[in-house]
């Protein structure tokens, strides 16, 4: 939870992804190869999504930018 706080800086998303995490690693067990700890794999499922999340968020859709040029 610490660290899904510390990548999305809002508790109740952090909850989210928390939540997302163990549905994931619940739906896909023949993912864990044994590579690694299993709250490692955890945690690398959990930094995946916050990452697609930040992704996400930064990306401007392409209708914004072309009104933003415009406006220039």
């Amino acid at each position: 939870m610490r660290y899904a706080r510390t990548i999305v800086r809002d508790h109740a998303l952090a909850k989210v992804f928390v939540q997302e995490t163990l549905t994931r690693g619940s739906d896909r067990p023949t993912s864990f190869c044994g590579a690694s700890s299993l709250p490692t794999w955890l945690h690398r499922i959990r930094h995946n999504l916050a990452a697609d999340h930040v992704r996400r968020d930064r990306e401007i859709p392409a209708q914004d930018v072309t009104s933003l040029v415009e406006e220039r």
